[in-house]
């Protein structure tokens, strides 16, 4: 990480938003799609039609243009206003771009107030150490097997960053980070691996949390959050997705995008 946020480049920013992702992706990662050999269980518990495997998505909602109110232009569309939708709003504010996010709901989430990170600044200044292939294994393991390791592997290799970036912006609402280390304990027997890569923001628990410091952060920089804006459907035009068009209370709204991030 540079000396300031401003400094992150756009390499970086695209590890930036996806390793938060990935943080968020490891606790679902035992729910992980199945593979497309596989037949997906019908209503009764049985094996449903392979053919039915590819309308799990239902049918894509058709949409006059009449019934759009308004159109936005812009470069970088982020769907979704959680962890990681702020992670890349975020570094997008950081760096100047022109973006957009969309959320569902009236507010940003709750969040819990930790962060996982390998091998950062806090870990190493409490001569931390983590064994990086073990970690991999030892996520896959946790997952069953059903799981990204590229997407692992990536948090594994950008979290720190992140977490450095996180830091800066708490800061400015007085929380400082710690690294929660905790003790020793038994395994069964079995060689489980037990990496410290927990990060706190003191006083935990207090407002505001995370994901609020980076929306009032954000819309410190100008840049509001569309809330209560559903997404109903991606646009897409030779095969790269153009945009999106959301419900809202006002109506259909269509946001042209040059770039659009599912968050």
């Amino acid at each position: 990480m540079k000396e300031n946020a401003t400094s992150i480049d756009r390499r970086s920013f695209l590890g930036l938003g996806a390793a938060a992702a990935a943080a968020g992706a490891l606790g679902l990662a035992g729910c992980a799609p199945k593979t497309p050999g596989e037949a997906p269980l019908s209503e009764t518990g049985d094996s449903a039609p392979a053919n039915n495997a590819a309308d799990w998505l239902g049918v894509e909602p058709e949409i006059a243009e009449s019934d759009i109110v308004e159109t936005i232009d812009t470069d970088f569309l982020i769907i979704g206003a959680g962890t990681a939708g702020l992670a890349a709003a975020g570094a997008a504010g950081d760096l100047g771009m022109n973006f957009i996010v969309c959320d569902k709901a009236t507010q940003v989430p709750e969040t819990r107030e930790y962060l996982g990170g390998v091998d950062t600044s806090y870990a190493k200044a409490n001569n931390v150490t983590i064994d990086r292939p073990k970690l991999l294994n030892e996520l896959t393991r946790y997952a069953s097997g059903k799981c990204n390791q590229k997407l692992i592997k990536l948090w594994i290799d950008d979290s720190a960053e992140y977490v450095d970036w996180v830091t800066e912006v708490m800061q400015e609402q007085g929380k400082e980070v710690m690294l929660d280390m905790p003790p020793a304990h038994s395994t069964g027997g079995t060689d489980y691996y037990v990496p410290y890569v927990q990060h706190l923001w003191e006083p935990s628990y207090v407002p505001p949390m995370r994901n609020d410091v980076i929306a009032e952060r954000l819309a410190g920089q100008g840049h509001d959050i569309l809330f209560e804006h559903e997404m109903v459907k991606l646009l897409h035009a030779d095969g790269k997705v153009t945009g999106a068009v959301f419900s809202t209370k006002d109506g259909y709204k269509q946001v042209n995008a040059k770039n659009t991030l599912l968050a």
